[in-house]
């Protein structure tokens, strides 16, 4: 007797469900590592605005001290001209002849203004939430006016170190460091 020969022009059941298994492992380690890049995307861009706003603090600092005079970082109280190493709080007359304040205070850099005749305003912070500032320190050397015989521009060197905290379970450290010498001359 003859055999009757079977057409295969289809797959069977269980060439099927190990395709669909195959596709579903694929696709599940796919989608898991395309989720990956998105969270860490959004932890990227969290890390950079909270960078960037603290360059953006670092640089509204250091602006101010730039065309300032009268430095003073270690006692408050009496503007006067002083030469300090890691002073945490400092003081000037900017520009216009305000008082400005700066110091670290609850993990943020806050300032505060006086006007020329009036008194202080209210602390404000130049640091957002998510940047937990450890230290703010102030160095300032050659703030002796030149009426005394200092030739020298007053410096100063502002260091600012804290850690930036963009998730849960992720914080990331950051050191800032410039050094600003006086604009204006001091004669």
């Amino acid at each position: 007797m003859k055999q009757k020969e079977h057409n295969k022009n289809g797959f069977s059941l269980i060439e099927v469900m190990v395709s669909l298994a195959l596709f579903s492992i694929v696709m599940m380690v796919a989608v898991g590592a395309f989720l990956s890049i998105i969270d860490a995307n959004r932890k990227a861009q969290a890390l950079q605005t909270s960078i960037d706003n603290a360059f953006f603090a670092f640089e509204h600092i250091t602006r101010l001290i730039r065309t300032g005079t009268t430095y003073d970082c270690e006692s408050f109280g009496t503007l006067d001209t002083h030469n300090c190493s890691g002073g945490s709080e400092f003081q000037f007359l900017d520009d216009t002849g305000r008082t400005i304040r700066i110091q670290l205070a609850g993990g943020t850099i806050q300032q505060q203004t006086r006007e020329t005749s009036g008194s202080w305003g209210n602390w404000f912070s130049l640091t957002a939430p998510d940047l937990n500032v450890e230290s703010l320190i102030f160095h300032v050397t050659d703030s002796d006016p030149q009426s005394s015989g200092n030739s020298v521009q007053p410096t100063v060197t502002l260091v600012i170190a804290g850690i930036v905290n963009e998730g849960k379970k992720t914080e990331t450290e950051i050191q800032l460091q410039t050094t600003v010498v006086q604009r204006v001359l001091d004669l």
